[in-house]
């Protein structure tokens, strides 16, 4: 397991535990608010706030949604990726596990 938590080989959605995602989830979100500009961006491209924030970071689908965000934007990935010692390629694993339909192995 890595030290996120994220097994190395991911198969399917089942793999990835709500503790994991939302201990990535936290993680992404701490890299955000680390710059204010980074952190403007993702709001303004979102259409979040300060006061919906919360509220949808406690949705099933935010960790794929951010990471989704800065997969789009592919300097932030690498940034991210670098920041937090994640690997470019464990992440689109995890990324291809949360868009990949549930039940398909």
């Amino acid at each position: 397991m890595s030290p996120h938590g994220i097994p190395p080989s991911i198969h399917r959605k089942r793999h990835l535990d709500k503790e994991a995602l939302d201990a990535f989830s936290a993680e992404a979100l701490t890299f955000l608010a680390g710059d204010e500009e980074r952190l403007r961006r993702f709001l303004d491209i979102t259409g979040l706030s300060a006061a919906t924030l919360r509220r949808a970071a406690a949705g099933p689908t935010f960790a794929a949604d951010l990471l989704d965000y800065m997969a789009a934007d592919e300097r932030c990935l690498v940034a991210f990726a670098q920041e937090t010692g994640r690997d470019l390629a464990e992440l689109e694993r995890m990324r291809q596990e949360l868009a990949a339909p549930p039940g398909n192995d």
